[in-house]
């Protein structure tokens, strides 16, 4: 019967295994590129003079690259992260304070003191 065949497939999903440690590497790795990459960012930003919501723009576009990029080469299978929202939306906030240090940074050495 179809009610028997989901709760197959329901003890199925829930009785695969999953290792800790290597979701928690990938989440670091993860966590790396970002922060790499937000520091790219906002030097590219800082020495291009975007100010305002230009700059957060900047970041919030690299976010979204880089974790459609992760995303695509785990071969878009969410079992390599611990969720596909903490891939999106928790790349907004993970190279924020890199981008902004580094962006504010870059824009004063070109713009203001060069």
């Amino acid at each position: 019967s179809p009610h028997t065949a989901r709760m197959k497939k329901k003890q199925t999903k829930m009785s695969e295994s999953f290792a800790p440690e290597k979701i928690e590497r990938n989440h670091a790795t993860m966590d790396y590129c970002r922060n790499f990459l937000s520091i790219v960012a906002g030097i590219a930003a800082g020495v291009l003079g975007l100010t305002g919501l230009w700059g957060l723009g900047v970041h919030f576009l690299c976010s979204v690259l880089i974790s459609t990029a992760l995303y695509l080469k785990a071969g878009m299978d969410p079992s390599y992260f611990i969720s596909l929202q903490s891939l999106f939306l928790g790349g907004l906030t993970s190279g924020m304070g890199s981008y902004i240090l580094v962006w504010t940074m870059a824009y004063d050495i070109v713009h203001i003191y060069g």
